[in-house]
């Protein structure tokens, strides 16, 4: 397999209108916030990964989201193998504790470039690069 970098993060914010409001017993939530996580890496593949902030859920918003992703976690992960995974995870844990959604999206954007690999076998896709047989 050719070794590969992670060349750049991206963040997207946008927000998804709800046809009715979701109303929990703080307030009616009329829309949802997300955050797309683009992980380009030097050979032309790119993972996509999705954080879905709910304050009333995880303590995170979009804003908050999109900052620890920017500000420390896409600076973490550059010049890094994204097939990685395992120690990457392990290093965004130790420098964030907490921020779960961010992790989230970057976590899942490096998935995404894993399954687009050839000859990839995405059984026991948690964590790390599968075992070969």
């Amino acid at each position: 397999m050719v070794p590969m970098r992670i060349e750049r993060v991206t963040i997207h914010q946008y927000n998804i209108p709800l046809e009715e409001p979701f109303v929990t017993a703080l307030n009616p939530i009329p829309e949802l916030e997300r955050v797309l996580v683009e992980v380009e890496t030097d050979v032309g593949i790119t993972g996509l990964g999705e954080a879905a902030p709910a304050y009333e859920v995880t303590g995170e918003t979009q804003r908050s989201t999109a900052a620890v992703i920017e500000d420390i976690l896409a600076p973490l992960v550059l010049d890094t193998n994204p097939l990685d995974i395992e120690r990457i995870v392990g290093d965004m844990e130790a420098l964030v504790d907490g921020s779960r959604t961010a992790h989230a999206g970057i976590e899942l954007a490096l998935q995404d470039i894993r399954g687009k690999l050839p000859k990839c076998r995405c059984t026991g896709c948690s964590v790390g690069m599968p075992r070969n047989r």
